[in-house]
């Protein structure tokens, strides 16, 4: 799927929002926020220690794209507060990413999240392997960053269905 927003993965702890990640090539990524960050403010609005809950964080950090918003970091290791300015773009939130043959017989597909898409994204990976070593590509590889408890959905990828239509 897709959104318009500022392009981070985030957790609340500590009532405070963690950037968990910033998705490659997004709009947080490209005016430097990283893994790590705490977002204290948002357009000058106190967002720490308020008590904020995930839908609140969504409506503040989702907009239209080409809007701009104004966060306020605090970064480990620096002693400033340190703020961004970020225009909005489409965030392209696919949970598949880099799949590639790490040799003529091993496939390698990435997952960095389950969602919604993972299941199809997952099939036209393997459906991209299997051009590049036919049917060689026997052996697949994921890793899972901050999924399975992110999703409901799961439930519903089933593996051995991927693997057999592959």
């Amino acid at each position: 799927g897709e959104f318009e927003g500022v392009g981070i993965q985030f957790n609340i702890m500590n009532d405070t929002i963690m950037v968990i990640a910033a998705v490659s090539g997004g709009p947080s990524e490209k005016v430097g926020i990283k893994a790590g960050d705490r977002i204290i403010s948002v357009d000058g609005e106190n967002v720490a220690g308020i008590g904020i809950d995930n839908n609140r964080v969504m409506k503040t950090l989702r907009g239209k794209k080409g809007s701009i918003v104004k966060i306020g970091i605090v970064r480990p290791g620096v002693d400033q507060q340190l703020d961004f300015v970020v225009k909005r773009d489409v965030i392209h939130n696919n949970t598949i990413t880099a799949p590639y043959m790490i040799d003529k017989k091993t496939g390698y597909i990435k997952i960095d999240q389950f969602g919604n898409t993972t299941a199809s994204e997952f099939e036209v990976a393997l459906l991209k392997l299997n051009e590049f070593g036919g049917d060689e590509a026997v052996a697949i590889f994921a890793e899972y960053f901050n999924s399975i408890q992110k999703t409901n959905s799961i439930n519903e990828f089933d593996m051995d269905d991927i693997i057999t239509k592959g």
